[in-house]
């Protein structure tokens, strides 16, 4: 199995909704994440993985620009209010910091505050787009990595892979000419 799940020419987005319609090519999209693929770890269960990704950006460790609240969630349970709404404020911070840098995302910003409405029920169908999103996003962001997950694998995929790929899509996309 591939390691990333869609490819779309010259970038892969973790929404989608700008590769999968931008005829500009991927220097001008403004989506700089990729949609790391594979099967999740066989441990933790997928909800596990997101309180994790979550956790990245809570309590004391966590950079201050990018806190999402003074303690830890509980490492595992279900996708309950406080876990859903951390999710998705992170999902639309990552959103707009996209929006910022293309204007042209407007939609992948709108369809993440659309998790504003119900943030549990927009988590619950999003799962795997919202951990993936909240995992690269605090890569990018040098955010401290999850320490409830498998150790030396992001969703199920070794880490220098995960590394590699975010490096390449950088150096594709910050490339001159």
């Amino acid at each position: 199995m591939s390691y990333f799940d869609r490819q779309y020419p010259g970038q892969t987005s973790l929404s989608g909704s700008c590769c999968a319609s931008c005829s500009r090519g991927a220097t001008t999209c403004g989506d700089t994440a990729v949609t790391v693929g594979g099967k999740p770890p066989s441990g933790p269960s997928p909800v596990d993985v997101l309180r994790a990704q979550v956790n990245r950006f809570r309590g004391p460790s966590a950079p201050s620009a990018f806190r999402y609240g003074p303690a830890k969630l509980p490492a595992s349970g279900p996708i309950d209010m406080a876990v859903a709404i951390a999710a998705v404020l992170i999902n639309q911070r990552r959103a707009s910091d996209a929006y910022i840098k293309d204007h042209s995302l407007s939609a992948f910003l709108e369809d993440a505050n659309r998790g504003f409405a119900d943030p549990v029920a927009f988590v619950t169908k999003n799962l795997a787009e919202v951990t993936q999103t909240i995992a690269i996003y605090g890569d990018l962001n040098n955010v401290p990595p999850a320490t409830t997950t498998v150790p030396g694998q992001i969703l199920g995929v070794p880490t220098y892979m995960v590394i590699g790929a975010v490096a390449v899509v950088f150096l594709l996309l910050t490339r001159k000419g």
